[in-house]
């Protein structure tokens, strides 16, 4: 491994810590709730949705900048949400989205494609591929792999004991938009993931709290008392994307 490449690898290892403390966009700081609100803690339902955005995150910047690392804490992350789940699988958030075209008109008839998502040690075990296959071409394989092992190893065996996020996948063709209307009651977390970057935007009460291009995104907020929410994810462009919609 070269000094450049080193240098590389930190950089991309630097950039994985900055990301993870802001996942919000500047408009997102301008939508958020006030400073008696913001105490209010997370719980671990609530948690566990932040810590999948966060894997989901980590991957993208490992194959963006080329760190096996941040795929290696991806998987590890995802192992972990694992253990501490009840079932040892996300649940399954049962709401069907109004289909809309490029206007944002409803589209009568339209079928909605909902494939089933990869459980996340299968999701774990494609990341740790991706990061023995960057770290081969990197020279680091033995330290890579090393990484590999001693996270596998410390997974604990047994459940834990929460429900943990529900998930809704789905299927966007071109132009297309999903809209979804949730309620929420209590500290509210949403995620994203998507296989190519997609408009995504939250908005509740007439705030819009996120709005933005991307392939992964999360928001977490405290509601006053029960709220509506809606979400509303448009592909822009000319092929089909996947995706996933996390909430607690």
């Amino acid at each position: 491994m070269t000094v450049l490449q080193k240098w590389m690898v930190l950089a991309a290892t630097c950039a994985v810590v900055s990301l993870l403390v802001s996942l919000s966009s500047a408009e997102n700081d301008k939508a958020r709730p006030a400073s008696g609100e913001e105490a209010a803690k997370p719980d671990a339902n609530a948690r566990s949705v932040e810590e999948l955005a966060a894997a989901y995150r980590l991957a993208e910047i490992g194959d963006k900048y080329e760190s096996p690392e941040a795929l290696v804490a991806a998987g590890a992350l995802l192992l972990r949400l694992q253990a501490s789940l009840k079932t040892g699988k996300l649940g399954e958030l049962d709401l069907k989205p109004e289909v809309l075209d490029e206007k944002e008109k409803p589209i009568e008839g339209a079928k909605v494609e909902s494939p089933k998502p990869e459980s996340l040690e299968k999701v774990a075990k494609k990341y740790f591929d991706q990061a023995s296959t960057l770290a081969l071409k990197l020279g680091v394989s033995k330290e890579v792999e090393d990484e590999i092992k001693a996270v596998k190893a410390r997974t604990p065996p047994s459940r834990g004991a929460i429900n943990g996020p529900r998930q809704k996948s789905g299927v966007l063709h071109p132009g297309q938009s999903h809209s979804f209307s949730f309620t929420f009651l209590g500290y509210s977390a949403l995620g994203f993931q998507a296989t190519a970057p997609v408009r995504v935007q939250l908005n509740t009460g007439g705030v819009t709290h996120f709005n933005q291009l991307t392939g992964v995104g999360q928001y977490s907020w405290m509601p006053r008392g029960k709220q509506g929410a809606h979400v509303l994810i448009h592909n822009p462009h000319r092929f089909a994307v996947t995706y996933n919609l996390m909430t607690n």
